[in-house]
């Protein structure tokens, strides 16, 4: 990989592409064709995992603030980042990032001894719930949404309990 006035070249399959980095974006690009031409189905492939990509990585986040927050509520006590991080199975930074967005919605607390649970943690996990319950429905409907795709399109169509949480 090489850096050329503010883009990177990253040459995979024998095929030049240009990556853009800045202001929020990374964007990737041929060089010359359209994605869609010079790379045909696995151009639409990779922009479908992408888009699920996103969401996914939001979840493992989200999987690994609560995590943090189970950690901190079993111990009843303060608990460090090594620790936290030891436990956890992840770097410390990742930890701390967990811990700043607990404490951002007041969570957790942090002490000299490490962090501890604050907050109204009941009325935490009442919102929580529902909130996942409301995304739960989007998932089935995309999932519907997904069958329809495939009927219209001539692909496989699997049932829309396939889209259900826990059966991936």
């Amino acid at each position: 990989m090489a850096s050329i006035a503010g883009r990177k070249i990253t040459i995979q399959n024998n095929q030049q592409q240009h990556r853009h980095v800045g202001k929020g974006r990374d964007e990737s690009f041929p060089a010359s064709k359209p994605a869609a031409e010079s790379l045909g189905a696995a151009a639409v492939k990779s922009k479908s995992a992408s888009i699920m990509g996103t969401v996914t990585q939001q979840l493992e986040l989200l999987n690994r603030h609560f995590h943090v927050l189970e950690l901190l509520v079993n111990s009843r006590k303060s608990l460090g980042i090594l620790k936290l991080s030891k436990l956890v199975g992840c770097p410390a930074h990742q930890i701390r990032y967990s811990l700043r967005e607990l404490e951002n919605v007041g969570l957790v607390v942090p002490t000299t001894q490490g962090a501890k649970v604050g907050g109204n943690l009941e009325e935490f996990t009442d919102t929580a719930e529902t909130d996942l319950k409301r995304i739960n429905k989007q998932f089935e409907e995309l999932g519907a949404r997904i069958n329809e795709l495939k009927k219209k399109t001539g692909g496989t169509v699997t049932s829309s309990d396939d889209f259900r949480p826990g059966n991936y």
